[in-house]
């Protein structure tokens, strides 16, 4: 292959130099000149000058529409790297199932339901001794019970104003001996159910419910909405009522909720205030100990408490439904740890509560989040220690047939 500036002309079989027609100073001026192109045929007994120019352009003997193909080819590759820059396939990770995320009960697609074990705000939560979990599905009026692995158990409730019939249960507590009681807030009235879910008593409250705790000696407190205490007797007797806002407050009780809890611990009665953002601490007769406001679990976050579980040691676990976390503090408002977070697949969190074997269990919605139920792995337990990741199990069991399945799975 030749250059230019020599100007070979190409036979069949060898290369003969011959002296330029006329000399060219430039590319310019070289390709310019007359009779550029190729031997196309081995009869042609004049060999043409050399021409290395683009295939796409020997066409064009005008010079001025061959310089203006390069053009346009160079600006069409650039076009071409660019669009492929911009649809280039995103690689996608599959994403997998937290490790501390067991079982997640409701309806994955729609926000909410009304099936078996679907939610529609589920609120109030407790857990048995015997590890079964008991949700107050305040939407759809009716509270469901499932046992340790998220498999539905049973449902009891509907609306209405009679016995065993709900208008909006907001709240869970469970006594002693396994004893199950409600808060019937639209009804303005708790209800108390045996340990077989079957109505057993019922009395009024002065204000309307929103939250209920119970101690060891069978004292029904419940957290009204006008933020107000109330202590009740076993049989519904009313021993004291008192306001959690500061006398020069009392105006302010207005429409809004509170959650409390028993610490056994100091025998006293914790209150989450998410209009506040505070954590109190009153004793049965209605004075303040203490007071905190929980803080975030990062720097510069704020907390927006929905609700408050009291563990054995005393320590309080808050939920807060801002950051999508549950975490422990001490009775003074210290930061123990976080147990959940995003990260783990915590959402909008409402309520916790832990069970006997050592999980913790919350309900959780928000308007555009899914209304659910997660069990997520708390402490070291028997029933998950020789059982596969949670990324291996079903997100959610069938209801009744798996209670069978999972029994054979533990004992081996």
């Amino acid at each position: 292959m030749a250059d230019f500036n020599t100007k070979y002309k190409i036979y069949p079989h060898r290369y003969v130099y011959t002296n330029p027609s006329k000399p060219a100073f430039t590319l310019r001026d070289l390709y310019r000149q007359t009779n550029q192109g190729v031997l196309t045929s081995s009869k042609e007994k004049t060999a043409l000058a050399h021409d290395c120019r683009q295939p796409v352009v020997k066409d064009y003997q005008n010079p001025h529409h061959w310089e203006s193909k390069i053009l346009a080819y160079g600006l069409n590759a650039t076009c071409d790297s660019v669009d492929i820059t911009h649809t280039r396939p995103i690689l996608k990770f599959e994403e997998k199932t937290p490790d501390k995320l067991l079982f997640h009960i409701g309806n994955s697609v729609r926000k909410s339901g009304k099936g078996d074990a679907e939610f529609h705000c589920p609120k109030g939560l407790a857990v048995t001794s015997s590890g079964e979990i008991i949700v107050a599905d305040s939407g759809n009026h009716r509270v469901q019970v499932f046992n340790q692995y998220g498999v539905l158990v049973k449902q009891f409730g509907k609306f209405g104003v009679t016995e065993g019939e709900f208008n909006t249960p907001t709240s869970i507590a469970v006594t002693s001996n396994d004893e199950v009681i409600v808060s019937d807030q639209l009804n303005r009235r708790i209800q108390t159910f045996t340990r077989r879910k079957v109505f057993k008593d019922s009395f009024s409250t002065n204000d309307f419910p929103c939250s209920v705790a119970t101690d060891i000696f069978y004292n029904v407190v419940v957290g009204t909405t006008k933020k107000t205490i109330e202590i009740y007797r076993r049989g519904g007797k009313l021993v004291n009522r008192f306001s959690t806002l500061p006398e020069t407050e009392l105006d302010k009780g207005g429409n809004s909720i509170i959650y409390v809890g028993i610490n056994a611990m100091s025998n006293s009665i914790v209150v989450c205030d998410p209009t506040d953002r505070l954590i109190k601490t009153f004793d049965y007769n209605g004075n303040l100990i203490k007071k905190f406001e929980p803080c975030g679990v990062e720097d510069g976050l704020a907390c927006v408490p929905t609700g408050i579980h009291i563990l054995l040691n005393g320590n309080i676990c808050v939920c807060d439904s801002l950051n999508h976390t549950v975490a422990v503090f001490t009775e003074s408002g210290g930061l123990v740890k976080k147990l959940i977070g995003p990260t783990d697949g915590c959402g909008s969190v409402q309520q916790c509560a832990t069970g006997p074997e050592g999980h913790l269990i919350t309900t959780e919605y928000s308007v555009n989040n899914i209304h659910c139920m997660k069990i997520f792995r708390y402490n070291e337990c028997e029933c998950h220690r020789f059982r596969p990741g949670s990324s291996k199990r079903p997100p959610t069991p069938n209801r009744f047939e798996a209670v069978t399945k999972i029994s054979s799975l533990g004992k081996k």
